[in-house]
């Protein structure tokens, strides 16, 4: 019961494919006094309209008053109502009256705007294939430009691989080393996915291709041989299936490998037909107008996925493509046979609206249930076309939390996180925000233990070993870049990070001072920068940084800041956890699983070398999530946003959760609200409790 004594009921009168009849009805306590008017203010993101309640009847102590309507097909419609009383105006938003009305306070309906039931509040794991298992007993096949690890426990390759064939002296060919990860090690580890309360399986590409991402078809028909053969992935299917779990596939409609038979550079499937081969220079091919071009000086030439020369780009508005990803043999079919239950499409910003459309049809023919995710890093609400419909895309990755929760618990951000919440909230509909995918880190992001931890300027605590008169002009080139006295001394307490730029600056300060080269390059040894820039997306890291292979291949904490940040991710999860969306494990991040940026974060699973600790904690908060089923399609509220603590509630209906988290290393007090005083404790973090949370610690209490 809502405490102001308001009832608001929706009720549905008629459903048909193109919309539907809804009433509208709103009882308020005939106490409040004489109501002039009430109205209802509906607004569909094109258009806002007021709409006069009428009068039906008192009953009950109840002044009721309704309208009827017909809504068309809409995945958000926002609604509230307003009533004046002697001469006052009252606003009356989801759980509140109020004198006023927020943006993010609307009530969200959806008419025909369906997502699948079994993706609501789930935890999906998310495989990067060839990284996380190899099940098969035969030895890989060598194949052309391909190099296959001696070993699982050897580190990845970053950049140029110099062990394979170069078509010439200027070509550069990254991403083609193999552990060997595959469809039926997948299957092998179904118990262990289980175990941490998973019920979506979500692969990266598996389609034939000339890189261990295979963003890069050479063959969207087939599944990568590395990764296993059709019939593997019909089995993995089937036995998830028999668990309750569901599996989803990474698409990439957008572009193809340059070595594809598709596309053919190099003349690996020539046939002597012109018809039948490649459209590399090759007018006549079949997969001609499969291609986007622009002509220069009248000459056609392909267009590049985001100028990258070995992924040339699809026309997703073309016949051919059609028949290629949509057709009765093509991607889509082939895959929804084989039993997946729905799709992440890879960056649907370049995909054609047409295309979108196309896909989403597809899916629904062979899955009447399917879930798609679209890549998105930033609001799909705003962009210059809409994605979130029922007839394109059901939900995104949720990119924005992920970095707004980031830059809460690493740099204390509340202003970031709040306005994130606020816009997913205000901007996206009901059924998707139960949807968003809520990463741990994903496949093109640093590791999350990577991203969260603080790099500490004095790791090893080398500093008090130097001499005195070297230990002041460190100082006072700290103070020289802008250092003040407290920041210095944060600095080496490790409660503040130097930025790369800074960090050079005052290199070359304790040159300008005269400090000998040999020990500049001694200090450059012992103290450290973060490759993070705080005022960014949280994974932005600095460009002479990222081509710095070597420093990102070695970039690996130490015990001590492992250990620091641990803390923080624990507060981390138990949030997001707790918070409304799928909670996505990217595999590995469960034991620990370290790797900045690109490609170091793509390491395989650290068989041996697991995190047990923090495997039983991810395992705890599968468990939690799960025996409280109500937070699937629960609604979310905001109590306290400070840098130090947030709390929040989870709400359906009579059921209520309160939670709070720690974000500092002192103890916390806290102040509960009365109606959840009596509640029952459901998880506790750092043995937290009603009267304190101790530092990074949290607790779940349900009313």
């Amino acid at each position: 019961m809502r405490k102001d004594g308001i009832i608001l009921n929706e009720t549905e009168l008629e459903k048909n494919e193109n919309g539907g009849v809804y009433r509208f009805q709103i009882k308020i306590p005939s106490s409040v006094g004489w109501i002039e008017y009430v109205r209802m203010t509906l607004e569909d993101g094109g258009y806002t309209k007021e709409i006069p309640m009428l009068f039906i009847e008192n009953r009950d102590g109840y002044s009721i008053f309704e309208t009827t309507m017909g809504l068309e097909t809409r995945a958000l419609y926002k609604y509230y109502y307003k009533y004046n009383v002697y001469g006052r105006e009252y606003f009356v938003t989801d759980r509140k009256t109020k004198s006023h009305i927020e943006y993010d306070e609307k009530i969200k309906m959806s008419v025909n705007f369906n997502v699948p039931d079994w993706a609501n509040g789930a935890i999906m794991y998310h495989i990067f294939v060839d990284r996380f298992r190899r099940g098969s007993k035969f030895a890989m096949e060598p194949m052309k430009r391909r190099v296959i690890h001696k070993s699982w426990d050897e580190d990845v390759v970053l950049g140029d691989n110099p062990d394979v064939y170069h078509y010439d002296s200027d070509e550069e060919v990254w991403n083609v080393d193999f552990f060997g990860g595959d469809l039926k090690g997948i299957e092998e580890a179904l118990d262990y996915i289980e175990s941490l309360g998973v019920s979506i399986i979500y692969l990266s590409p598996i389609v034939f291709s000339q890189s261990t991402h295979r963003y890069d078809a050479a063959d969207y028909n087939k599944v990568d041989p590395y990764a296993g053969c059709n019939d593997d992935l019909k089995h993995l299917c089937d036995a998830a299936h028999k668990r309750g779990m569901h599996v989803i596939l990474d698409v990439v409609p957008n572009h193809v490998g340059d070595e594809s038979k598709y596309f053919d550079r190099h003349g690996d499937y020539r046939t002597g037909n012109k018809h039948e081969d490649g459209a590399f220079n090759n007018p006549e091919s079949k997969y001609h107008d499969l291609f986007r071009y622009k002509y220069d000086h009248g000459y056609e030439e392909n267009c590049f996925w985001w100028d990258i020369g070995t992924m040339p780009e699809n026309n997703s508005s073309g016949k051919v493509w059609e028949e290629i990803i949509c057709g009765r043999e093509g991607a889509l079919a082939t895959y929804f046979s084989l039993g997946i239950d729905g799709i992440r499409i890879d960056v649907p910003e370049n995909v054609d609206d047409k295309g979108i459309l196309n896909i989403n049809k597809t899916c629904y023919l062979y899955n009447p249930n399917p879930l798609i995710v679209g890549e998105m890093w930033e609001l799909a609400t705003r962009k210059d076309r809409p994605y979130l419909t029922p007839d394109r895309m059901q939900t995104v990755m949720n990119y924005p939390l992920m970095d707004g929760l980031v830059r809460y618990f690493k740099y204390h951000d509340v202003t970031k996180l709040a306005y994130i919440i606020r816009d997913i909230k205000a901007e996206y509909p009901k059924e998707t925000e139960y949807i968003l995918m809520n990463s741990t880190s994903t496949h093109d992001i640093s590791r999350i233990i990577t991203l969260l931890a603080r790099r500490r300027f004095d790791a090893y605590d080398k500093y008090k070993d130097l001499k005195p008169e070297l230990k002041r002009m460190i100082f006072e080139a700290l103070r020289d870049i802008g250092y003040r006295e407290e920041d210095v001394y944060a600095l080496f307490f490790g409660e503040m990070e130097i930025s790369f730029e800074l960090y050079h600056k005052l290199m070359w300060r304790l040159g300008e001072k005269g400090v000998p080269v040999q020990t500049v390059n001694y200090l450059k040894s012992i103290f450290h920068y973060t490759p993070f820039k705080p005022k960014e997306f949280a994974k932005d890291i600095d460009k002479d940084v990222k081509d710095d292979l070597e420093f990102t291949k070695n970039y690996v904490l130490t015990e001590r800041e492992y250990r620091d940040t641990k803390d923080v991710l624990e507060a981390y999860l138990f949030f997001l956890y707790s918070w409304p969306g799928i909670v996505s494990i990217f595999y590995g991040d469960e034991v620990g699983l370290q790797g900045l940026n690109n490609l170091a974060n793509r390491r395989p699973y650290p068989y041996g070398k697991e995190d047990k600790e923090l495997l039983e904690y991810f395992r705890m908060l599968g468990m939690y999530r799960k025996s409280q089923p109500f937070l699937r399609k629960a609604d979310s509220n905001i109590l306290e946003l400070r840098s130090d603590l947030v709390t929040f509630e989870r709400i359906k209906n009579d059921e209520k959760l309160f939670v709070a988290v720690n974000n500092s290393r002192e103890d916390k007090e806290i102040y509960i609200p009365e109606e959840y005083r009596d509640g029952k404790k459901i998880l506790t973090l750092k043995k937290s409790n009603k009267e304190i949370l101790h530092p990074y610690g949290g607790i779940v209490i349900k009313k």
